[in-house]
């Protein structure tokens, strides 16, 4: 199972450090998610992370910083629903640029194709620890069948506890969040990074 951090939309202490570490820890891609950024603001944070880590980076928003960076990948949402058709050229033309897009309900699934995008997040998979009242959507159980196979990233309350229900349900990844920005940091890095290391 593939894990996948996205950032916190506020500021974070030392984030650029903790998204490295991250990284170093197994974390497969980190997503760029300030809704509330300006391009200066971003292109600042990307900035102060080492050049390496780029390509294991997604943007939210500001796409046109994937080409000036060298970030490997873009998130479409709800914001952002369709590439800017500078970024569709660069994406074709490159082949290496990730994208992948949200998802909140089955049907979605298959209104979208799975070979365009990389993955595919859905959510809410549990009760959302970051943002209050937003509650699970769905029943594990009921579906199995239709997201096996098919590169989705159960997002939404996801913890490394969930990781072996996650992966018997059929999902490629997880996406953490509220986890990951809570109250300690590096307890919460350390929980994942052993998860990491038992798969």
């Amino acid at each position: 199972m593939k894990y996948i951090v996205i950032t916190s939309p506020g500021h974070i202490e030392a984030e650029a450090d903790k998204i490295t570490a991250l990284i170093d820890n197994g974390v497969e891609f980190v997503h760029l998610r300030k809704p509330g950024a300006d391009r200066e603001q971003m292109l600042h944070l990307i900035e102060s992370i080492p050049a390496k880590y780029l390509r294991q980076l997604t943007l939210h928003d500001h796409y046109d910083l994937c080409e000036e960076t060298g970030i490997g990948g873009i998130h479409l949402n709800q914001r952002n629903l369709l590439l800017p058709s500078t970024t569709k050229i660069m994406a074709e033309a490159s082949g290496k640029l990730r994208i992948s897009r949200s998802l909140h309900s089955i049907e979605e699934i298959t209104q979208t194709d799975a070979e365009d995008y990389h993955y595919r997040t859905l959510s809410p998979i549990f009760d959302s620890i970051s943002k209050a009242g937003y509650s699970s959507a769905f029943h594990l159980k009921d579906i199995v069948q239709d997201i096996r196979e098919k590169q989705i990233v159960a997002l939404g309350g996801v913890t490394p506890a969930h990781h072996k229900i996650l992966e018997e349900t059929g999902f490629w990844g997880a996406a953490l969040l509220g986890y990951i920005w809570g109250e300690d940091f590096h307890t919460a890095l350390a929980e994942l990074a052993k998860s990491i290391r038992e798969q």
